[in-house]
């Protein structure tokens, strides 16, 4: 809401850096990301209010990912010719967008946001006083993992906000960001079975035998999403022609950047509105540094790489993994197949998903987990590497945990349309199915907690509404493959992977997730209605906490009707395919592109 105007200016909070805060005037907090819950008892207590978000309804947050889609095609455009010129090289628009388009995309969906909110709140506010960051503090992220990660940060968003404020001709007091300890990262670790480490022998004496035979033609993968066992019966099955590339991520340069080469950037890219404006300054500065200072050294070890690959295989190393990105985009210039497979529940699924896109521009095949693409014809049904060789779980009465799979939003947004606002109806939904379970209920719900709490607090604030839920923290217990096998009913409060592998698992669920902060494809509509209509999917937390309440007796009974069978049934067949044949079905597929691949050279 609109605080009335006062002779005394507000002071515009933008981070949840509270040091940066000034109490002593009324506060405008620009998002709810400025209030940290395990700061509730302060901020609480201060005169002040959250800015209105500009994002009003999904046609507006729409909007916004057609403009920055649009934009980032421009920009693709004129940094392919900047970055050739550059580096002396002659690459296609196709080998920059594998290369730098999952960074620019990320960027540009960013900045647009940062934009679109200060320009917003100043709309609202005109006498808003506020800090910005010191240029001596801005940070250029070394390649795209970093400049992701940075925008899970306070100080890396004051950063970005602090661009606008200058562009817009704002004039605020500066601060230097004060030294803080990286934090570790948290990661999720396998129990090694004796299963396991066999298996992870016998996948280093592949890698190791693949040394010998690196140059060979063949399909030629990384970050498969097969499990390890899997991976080995697909190398066996087509005798060494589908194999890993042993090679470690490079992370790129980490040296200092050069101003004269980013100078010489600015005028190959295209002005227009303020936005696009604002862009022409801020793209040479912040272009991560393995694109321009350590290109050599990306470069270089993309050589290190096989000459000559038949194809290219991944899920997931086509966005982080930087020179594998360059021997990607350099093998498919000289006629390797480059393929992609789907990795996240959210394809196929969602209106608006900009990696999905990203990852059929740049295939030549593009597997999904079952559902067509009529607009991007490379896309190709096929029974889901990562549930390939999964058993089915189905019913048991027999066992007693009820399991939600709880998920975590960054603060600041990073892409259209999942908005931070969304998140925030995310935790209330959370919260109203918990509250209108039975009680009994309640203290059979274990709730699993991602290892990354992205600022959200998120144990705290489950241990303040319902102290007797337990939380199961991934990478402290078991992986969610046991987790799922042991409950006896799976919760999806969330459109994930999670939901997809508890249904084609066969296991009793319970979905429900808010319609209106999350836009479907019409493709996907009608198999979700299926769900719906089988009272598996329910629109409200409390319509799905009821019938937890109610079938929870008996899952076994209610989940193995005919009708609510068919129903998974054939929601799976669209977007979590599965087969018993699924390794001979891979291997095959491989096989075809390999010998299609001799016969053409």
């Amino acid at each position: 809401m609109t605080i009335a105007s006062t002779t005394e200016p507000f002071f515009l909070a933008t981070t949840a850096q509270e040091a940066f805060w000034d109490t002593e005037k009324r506060i405008v907090f620009l998002g709810e990301w400025c209030r940290l819950f395990s700061r509730k008892e302060y901020w609480q207590t201060l005169d002040a209010t959250v800015a209105q978000s500009p994002y009003q309804t999904l046609a507006a947050v729409e909007h916004y990912y057609a403009c920055a889609s649009e934009i980032c095609e421009e920009l693709l455009t004129a940094l392919t010719e900047a970055l050739n010129e550059i580096h002396g090289t002659s690459h296609s628009l196709r080998f920059w967008r594998i290369v730098i388009g999952p960074w620019l995309f990320y960027y540009v969906h960013t900045n647009l946001d940062r934009f679109v909110r200060i320009k917003d709140v100043f709309a609202q506010h005109p006498d808003l006083t506020t800090v910005a960051l010191s240029e001596q503090s801005f940070v250029v992220p070394r390649d795209t993992m970093e400049a992701v990660d940075l925008c899970k940060t306070d100080l890396f968003n004051l950063q970005l906000y602090s661009r606008v404020f200058t562009f817009l001709g704002h004039d605020f007091p500066t601060v230097e960001a004060p030294e803080l300890p990286q934090a570790a990262k948290q990661t999720s670790k396998e129990k090694l079975t004796t299963r396991l480490f066999l298996l992870k022998a016998a996948n280093f004496a592949v890698k190791k035998a693949c040394t010998a035979i690196k140059d060979r033609p063949g399909i030629l993968y990384k970050s498969s999403y097969f499990s390890p066992d899997v991976e080995l019966q697909l190398f066996l099955r087509t005798r060494g022609k589908f194999r890993p590339v042993g090679r470690k991520p490079v992370r790129g340069a980490v040296g200092p950047t050069d101003s004269t080469l980013r100078g010489r950037l600015a005028s190959y890219l295209p002005a227009g509105d303020d936005f696009r404006a604002f862009l022409q300054q801020v793209v040479p500065l912040d272009l991560p540094r393995c694109f321009l200072e350590g290109f050599r050294e990306l470069a270089d070890e993309a050589s290190q790489y096989p000459l000559n690959p038949t194809a290219v295989f991944s899920s997931n190393a086509y966005f982080y993994d930087e020179a594998f990105k360059v021997w990607a985009g350099a093998s498919a210039e000289k006629g390797a197949l480059l393929l992609g497979s789907q990795h996240g529940g959210n394809y196929g699924v969602a209106k608006c998903l900009k990696p999905q896109e990203h990852e059929a521009a740049i295939c030549d095949r593009y597997y999904s987990w079952g559902w067509h693409d009529d607009g991007h014809p490379v896309v190709t049904p096929f029974p889901a590497a990562k549930l390939t060789g999964r058993r089915t779980i189905g019913a048991d009465n027999s066992k007693k945990r009820i399991l939600l799979a709880s998920t975590a939003s960054f603060r600041y947004l990073v892409q259209f349309p999942f908005l931070p606002e969304y998140f925030d109806d995310y935790l209330a939904w959370q919260q109203l199915f918990c509250a209108t379970l039975d009680e009994g209920r309640r203290k059979d719900l274990s709730v699993r907690l991602l290892a990354e709490d992205l600022g959200w607090d998120l144990k705290h604030r489950w241990r303040a509404a319902f102290p007797e839920v337990y939380l199961e923290e991934e990478g402290a217990s078991a992986n969610f493959s046991d987790s799922l096998a042991a409950c006896r009913l799976f919760i999806a409060d969330h459109v994930s992977t999670t939901y997809i592998e508890a249904l084609s698992a066969n296991k009793p669920t319970v979905m429900f997730f808010n319609r209106e902060r999350y836009s479907v494809r019409g493709e996907a509509q009608r198999n979700l209605d299926l769900l719906r209509k089988a009272g598996i999917l329910h629109d409200t937390p409390q319509q799905a906490a009821q019938v937890v309440n109610e079938v929870y007796a008996d899952v076994e009974i209610w989940w193995n009707q005919p009708e609510r069978q068919r129903a998974r049934q054939e929601f799976c067949n669209v977007f979590g395919r599965t087969s018993h044949d699924s390794v001979s079905l891979w291997s095959r597929e491989f096989l075809s592109i390999f010998n299609a691949g001799l016969k053409a050279r």
